[in-house]
Protein backbone atom coordinates (compact mmCIF):
# COMPACT_ATOMS: atom_id res chain seq x y z
CA UNK A 1 0.00 0.00 0.00
CA UNK A 2 1.59 3.23 -1.17
CA UNK A 3 0.57 6.48 1.42
CA UNK A 4 0.83 9.75 0.46
CA UNK A 5 2.70 12.37 3.41
CA UNK A 6 1.48 15.57 2.37
CA UNK A 7 2.87 17.54 5.84
CA UNK A 8 4.43 17.05 8.74
CA UNK A 9 0.83 15.89 10.74
CA UNK A 10 1.03 12.80 8.61
CA UNK A 11 5.17 12.43 9.08
CA UNK A 12 4.51 12.66 12.69
CA UNK A 13 0.93 9.87 12.10
CA UNK A 14 3.68 7.68 10.16
CA UNK A 15 6.12 7.66 12.91
CA UNK A 16 3.52 6.75 16.03
CA UNK A 17 3.83 2.92 15.11
CA UNK A 18 7.02 0.56 16.32
CA UNK A 19 7.70 -1.43 13.52
CA UNK A 20 9.76 -0.35 10.57
CA UNK A 21 8.48 2.44 8.34
CA UNK A 22 10.25 3.17 5.19
CA UNK A 23 9.47 6.55 3.11
CA UNK A 24 10.58 7.30 0.12
CA UNK A 25 11.20 11.03 -0.51
CA UNK A 26 10.78 12.51 -4.53
CA UNK A 27 9.64 14.51 -7.43
CA UNK A 28 7.74 14.06 -10.27
CA UNK A 29 10.36 15.23 -12.43
CA UNK A 30 13.61 13.62 -11.23
CA UNK A 31 15.21 11.70 -13.72
CA UNK A 32 16.05 8.87 -11.19
CA UNK A 33 13.05 9.15 -9.00
CA UNK A 34 10.97 8.33 -12.15
CA UNK A 35 13.11 4.89 -12.89
CA UNK A 36 12.66 4.05 -9.25
CA UNK A 37 8.70 4.09 -9.16
CA UNK A 38 8.12 0.83 -11.02
CA UNK A 39 10.39 -0.56 -8.05
CA UNK A 40 8.34 1.65 -5.77
CA UNK A 41 5.13 0.49 -6.76
CA UNK A 42 5.72 -3.13 -7.02
CA UNK A 43 7.33 -3.13 -3.58
CA UNK A 44 3.94 -1.09 -2.23
CA UNK A 45 1.49 -4.29 -3.62
CA UNK A 46 2.81 -6.04 -0.63
CA UNK A 47 4.13 -3.81 2.02
CA UNK A 48 3.24 -0.31 2.88
CA UNK A 49 5.40 2.25 1.89
CA UNK A 50 4.94 5.97 2.42
CA UNK A 51 5.47 8.52 0.08
CA UNK A 52 6.27 12.00 -0.16
CA UNK A 53 6.42 14.23 -3.45
CA UNK A 54 8.88 17.11 -2.17
CA UNK A 55 7.47 19.68 -4.99
CA UNK A 56 4.06 19.14 -2.62
CA UNK A 57 5.98 19.21 0.68
CA UNK A 58 9.29 20.72 0.69
CA UNK A 59 9.81 21.52 3.98
CA UNK A 60 9.83 17.92 4.86
CA UNK A 61 12.78 17.38 2.35
CA UNK A 62 14.51 20.67 5.36
CA UNK A 63 12.79 18.67 8.40
CA UNK A 64 14.75 15.75 7.09
CA UNK A 65 17.74 16.82 5.70
CA UNK A 66 17.49 15.13 2.31
CA UNK A 67 19.10 16.97 -0.28
CA UNK A 68 19.41 15.01 -3.04
CA UNK A 69 16.24 12.44 -4.35
CA UNK A 70 15.25 9.92 -4.32
CA UNK A 71 15.86 9.16 -1.00
CA UNK A 72 14.65 6.30 0.94
CA UNK A 73 14.39 6.80 4.89
CA UNK A 74 13.38 3.82 7.36
CA UNK A 75 12.78 4.87 10.79
CA UNK A 76 11.63 2.47 13.81
CA UNK A 77 9.64 4.74 16.00
CA UNK A 78 11.14 8.07 15.77
CA UNK A 79 14.25 7.18 14.92
CA UNK A 80 15.97 7.03 11.38
CA UNK A 81 17.93 3.42 11.30
CA UNK A 82 18.84 3.81 7.49
CA UNK A 83 18.96 5.93 4.47
CA UNK A 84 19.40 5.36 1.10
CA UNK A 85 19.89 7.96 -1.87
CA UNK A 86 19.59 7.84 -5.77
CA UNK A 87 18.32 5.23 -7.91
CA UNK A 88 16.80 1.90 -6.34
CA UNK A 89 15.31 -1.38 -6.61
CA UNK A 90 12.73 -3.46 -5.01
CA UNK A 91 15.67 -5.40 -3.34
CA UNK A 92 17.07 -1.77 -1.83
CA UNK A 93 13.45 -1.35 -0.62
CA UNK A 94 13.34 -4.79 0.87
CA UNK A 95 16.44 -4.39 2.76
CA UNK A 96 15.91 -1.15 3.94
CA UNK A 97 12.65 -2.36 5.39
CA UNK A 98 13.82 -5.80 7.37
CA UNK A 99 17.98 -4.29 7.97
CA UNK A 100 19.08 -4.65 11.58
CA UNK A 101 20.81 -0.83 12.62
CA UNK A 102 24.31 -0.87 13.20
CA UNK A 103 25.41 -0.91 16.63
CA UNK A 104 22.08 -3.86 17.50
CA UNK A 105 23.35 -6.95 19.43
Amino acid sequence: MLIEVKDRNDLEAMLEGKERQVLLLSTETCPACRMSRAAALEYAKENTLYAVDLNVSPALARLLSVRSVPTLLAFEGRREVARHTGRFTRQTLTELSTRVPSGTP
